[in-house]
């Protein structure tokens, strides 16, 4: 989408290429955004047509999997707690120690529906565990911060710790692990 004006290089350069290039958008961002609004009114809610997202309220406290987590009714592999916030590692995990952070006090998933404050507190929070995943995980670069809400109505942050030359890092499909593997990474997070 982007495009180096006065270029003679052949393709698109990286905007870290050549001191004092200045790189400007193919398209006008005004209509272009005014396009993408017209179009993504053309499409029906997920809630209109059966989708998995619930409507903002929709799920109780009593209903939510985070909340039993909570109150102990289902166990976790803890990484991480204080008095308003925990941090679990995912049975799903795409790569080792994917950990979700999230406030104990129900609040919906969508981070546009929820307190600043709240969300400030989260982000605060998942910065914590994420320095704890790139120190006590081996080969850990840097771990990705993720607010997506999609498949739990309690307001989470998924950390994804990103490993140097590890495929696994890079993928998007779950992988059930098994009790044994989540307790050998609960114990080299926690210990």
């Amino acid at each position: 989408m982007y495009s180096s004006r006065g270029s003679s290089s052949v393709g698109r350069m990286s905007p870290f290429q050549g001191e004092g290039r200045r790189f400007e958008p193919a398209l006008p961002l005004q209509p272009v955004c005014a396009l993408v609004a017209q179009r993504i009114e053309q499409f029906p809610s997920k809630e209109k047509v059966g989708g998995s997202i619930p409507p903002k309220g929709a799920i109780k406290m009593n209903d939510c999997i985070f909340c039993k987590i909570v109150n102990g009714d289902i166990p976790c592999y803890k990484v991480w707690e204080d008095e308003d916030f925990l941090a679990f590692l995912s049975i799903n995990p795409p790569a080792e120690g994917l950990t979700l952070v999230r406030p104990k006090k129900h609040q919906p998933s969508y981070f546009a529906h929820v307190d600043n404050t709240v969300l400030s507190e989260l982000i605060k929070r998942a910065k914590v565990v994420a320095e704890i995943l790139d120190t006590k995980l081996e080969g850990v670069m840097r771990t990705k911060l993720v607010l997506e809400g999609l498949e739990v109505d309690h307001l989470h942050a998924k950390l994804y710790p990103m490993y140097k030359n590890r495929e696994e890092s890079f993928r998007y499909s779950k992988v059930k692990a098994t009790p044994k593997d989540l307790e050998g990474t609960h114990l080299k997070l926690t210990s």
